[in-house]
């Protein structure tokens, strides 16, 4: 209904509309009145003029407030509707502003106790009256991670020690936040009734601290990122007049996605940060390391070089010590073999003979450990090499001084390679001629010189079918001074095998052989 001065005020003007409108009749009657004739059909006209204004009065004001009643209740909708749609825009504008902040807070750090901290003042602030954030530890010996706020700084205080004296953490599945952070629902209750509060918090004292604190309404939302629950989000209304509903929980679970993308986000960034130290360790490490590597280097080259001044030191000795008295010893051995030959019987001649034979031997042998040792000191000069020219030259060379061997020798042609012409030859020289040496023995002898293609990769061989070897005895054959025939059969000082295996070595290759005793033997061997 409208209120009474506003019916009184069209009432008025109602009256003054009717007496304004009766005026002539009035003025009529006024003047039948002063003009003594007045009489009963004056009288008349005069109460029916007063019960006609008397009528049209009661009749008007009651279809007016009548009308005036509608249009103050449509007014009053209309209003009641502004006045909602006013305080949606307001919540509206609060939920953007609440959002808008929270979103400032997330992105200003990477330290995620720090975000979830503005977070936290953000909501208490706009809505709730405390709050706590519940973050699940990252590795297995972590703790959780529970962030506090409270609207009134003396109840922070209190809130931070009931927190401490009951943990009601996430990993506990028998409270609410366990609940929702395990099942990944989440939970509003728009009024703690006491039942709940019993339920969740069934010591007494706890209670009372939950009670001076203020809990009247609660919303527990999950905060979760790519399936995985990282903590959760709880929200207190301590007043009675505030109860959360659905539009508070959506609002809640936005803030809580959000919150989870930053958790996610920063710890990616501390887990990269701690990879960067982690490898920027690791490479301190390993410069150490290579720096120590180096010296080591640096101390192994020069004992290297101390050693190859001594073996260059041996070796001219070796040249020029220890010939002397081998070519002394050979020498008085002969002369005694021509001078004294009628004094000297059958047995003191087969004793000089030997001693003759030893000493020969043995420069043999100072001449092959010179040889190798030249080849493992000697620089190399790479350049390309035709191995199958090279290979009829040494062949050429063995016809030469053995012209009385018929031996059937195959070269493949064009086998070219990049290495050093010196080293190879040598290599080739004695591989070569270990065949001619070991099928002296075999009639109709065969020596071959090619290269067979397999996975990729070439290999060269030297094939024979001279005396061959036993292959259980194949890891000797490229030792210096191992040998695998007596020597009466073969002569040889045991040192070719390894001059080849070091060429080989020095050109990045690989050596090794095959054969049998009585059939023959294949050396395989690749150059990089």
């Amino acid at each position: 209904m409208m209120p009474q001065a506003r019916v009184r005020s069209y009432r008025s003007r109602l009256l003054l509309l009717l007496i304004l409108a009766h005026l002539p009749v009035i003025l009529l009657i006024v003047y039948e009145w002063f003009t003594s004739r007045v009489g009963v059909r004056a009288e008349l006209l005069a109460l029916l003029v007063i019960a006609s204004m008397l009528a049209s009065w009661l009749l008007g004001s009651r279809w007016l407030i009548g009308r005036l009643d509608r249009l103050s209740a449509e007014v009053e909708s209309m209003t009641a509707t502004v006045e909602g749609q006013q305080k949606a825009i307001e919540r509206g504008q609060t939920k953007e502003r609440l959002l808008s902040d929270a979103g400032n807070r997330l992105v200003a750090s990477l330290d995620h106790e720090r975000t979830l901290n503005g977070l936290a003042e953000v909501a208490v602030g706009e809505l709730a009256d405390w709050c706590f954030i519940d973050l699940l530890p990252v590795a297995g010996n972590d703790t959780p991670v529970r962030l506090l706020s409270h609207r009134d700084p003396n109840k922070h205080e209190r809130l931070v020690r009931m927190s401490a004296s009951y943990p009601i953490g996430p990993a506990r599945a028998d409270t609410p936040v366990g609940e929702v952070v395990r099942t990944g629902l989440s939970r509003l209750m728009p009024v703690v009734t006491p039942e709940l509060l019993d339920r969740y918090a069934p010591d007494l004292k706890q209670q009372v601290l939950l009670t001076d604190l203020g809990i009247h309404s609660l919303i527990i939302v999950p905060l979760r990122v790519g399936g995985r629950s990282l903590g959760a989000l709880t929200l207190v209304s301590a007043n009675a007049d505030r109860s959360f509903n659905d539009d508070d929980l959506k609002l809640a679970e936005e803030l809580a996605r959000r919150a989870a993308v930053a958790v996610d986000n920063a710890r990616l960034y501390e887990a990269a940060q701690d990879e960067l130290r982690m490898r920027a360790r690791a490479e301190g490490e390993l410069r150490a390391l290579n720096a120590e590597l180096e010296d080591r280097v640096r101390q192994r080259t020069g004992q290297l070089e101390a050693t190859n001044r001594e073996l260059e030191a041996f070796s001219y000795s070796v040249s020029h010590d220890l010939r002397s008295p081998l070519r002394s010893i050979d020498g008085f051995s002969q002369a005694l073999l021509e001078d004294y030959d009628a004094v000297l019987d059958e047995r003191g001649r087969d004793y000089l003979g030997r001693v003759r034979r030893g000493a020969q031997t043995m420069g043999r042998l100072i001449d092959d450990l010179l040889e190798l040792a030249r080849i493992t000191r000697r620089e190399m000069v790479r350049d390309s090499v035709d191995l199958s020219s090279l290979a009829e030259n040494v062949i050429a060379e063995l016809r030469e001084h053995d012209p009385e061997r018929r031996v059937i020798v195959t070269i493949h042609p064009q086998l070219s390679v990049v290495g050093d012409d010196g080293l190879l030859r040598a290599a080739l020289s004695n591989l070569l001629g270990n065949a001619w040496k070991f099928t002296s023995k075999t009639a109709d002898a065969v020596i071959e010189f090619g290269a067979v293609h397999a996975n990729g990769n070439r290999s060269f061989y030297v094939r024979d079918n001279g005396a061959g070897f036993d292959m259980n005895y194949a890891s000797k054959l490229f030792g210096p001074f191992q040998r695998l025939h007596n020597a009466s059969d073969f002569e040889g000082t045991g040192i070719g095998l390894a001059t080849v295996q070091r060429v080989v070595n020095r050109h990045g290759g690989q050596i090794w052989a095959e054969g049998s005793v009585g059939h023959g033997a294949t050396f395989f061997f690749t150059l990089s």
